[in-house]
């Protein structure tokens, strides 16, 4: 099958579960739910205790972090929605279908990723109505946002490969419980300047470092990162290559193990 027939495959069923989405809000209510108690909470409650270098704005400070925790998020959406389709028989009966392999399982990736667009776009609504701000112009302002969109991709593609690589693909759900302390172990929601030496030497040579530090200087937003690691001195070359380099091997092998799943 050509790589036309592949993506008009893709592109049709991308609209089935978006459309499938308006029948079965359940599922959209958490996307526009959570980013909205994430600003509110972090901004309006949080943030009074916490102090900025440089008398910054928390708010400022505090979007690159929550834009950061809906990508993360993306991971167990993704494996919740991949494990229904296993556990109803969607992907058996696409399987049937005269349509390419991978389709599936590609098209669950992009509607993922839509979702948290739409969640993104809950966040910028709320975060500019409580003060939050671009500063830097609409290009480096986009700029931000399609790292986002990059690192958000990437937790999708490994919340799939942690579905379909499990004994049981319909319990796991490990990965997420990983992924998220190395969020808290960033400069996403507090300043790092005042951790341990070895701590935050640990704070900045992690991802989820590079593409908040990197989001921050892209939008203008205070940007108190102790300078020294090279993640956080070269933030936007970082969450650029990251994500690129990782998602090179991840998405032909979890399509792999998705068709070794559906195959059984």
């Amino acid at each position: 099958m050509s790589s036309a027939d592949m993506l008009m495959d893709t592109r049709l069923l991308v609209g089935r579960q978006m459309r499938h989405l308006k029948r079965g809000p359940e599922r959209v209510v958490p996307v526009i739910i959570t980013p909205l108690i994430l600003v509110l909470l972090n901004g309006l409650l949080i943030g009074s205790a916490i102090v900025v270098p440089g008398d910054g704005s928390y708010k400022d400070f505090m979007m690159a972090g929550v834009f950061a925790q809906v990508a993360m998020l993306g991971m167990s959406n993704a494996q919740n929605g991949l494990k229904e389709d296993l556990r109803n028989g969607l992907v058996d009966r696409f399987q049937s279908l005269p349509i390419a392999r991978s389709a599936a399982v590609v098209a669950r990736s992009v509607a993922e990723l839509l979702m948290m667009f739409v969640g993104w776009l809950v966040i910028a609504g709320v975060g500019l109505l409580i003060g939050w701000r671009m500063h830097e112009g609409f290009l480096r302002g986009m700029a931000g946002i399609g790292l986002m969109l990059l690192f958000g991709y990437l937790f999708i593609w490994l919340g799939i490969l942690g579905t379909v690589s499990g004994r049981n693909p319909q319990s796991s759900g490990i990965g997420s419980m990983i992924v998220m302390p190395m969020l808290f172990l960033s400069p996403a929601f507090f300043p790092i300047d005042n951790l341990p030496g070895w701590l935050q030497t640990v704070c900045e040579w992690n991802p989820f470092s590079s593409v908040v530090v990197a989001c921050r200087e892209l939008w203008g937003n205070p940007n108190p990162v102790v300078t020294g690691a090279f993640p956080v001195e070269h933030p936007v070359l970082v969450a650029t290559l990251l994500p690129i380099a990782l998602l090179i091997p991840v998405i032909p092998l979890a399509v792999r193990r998705y068709h070794s799943v559906v195959g059984r």
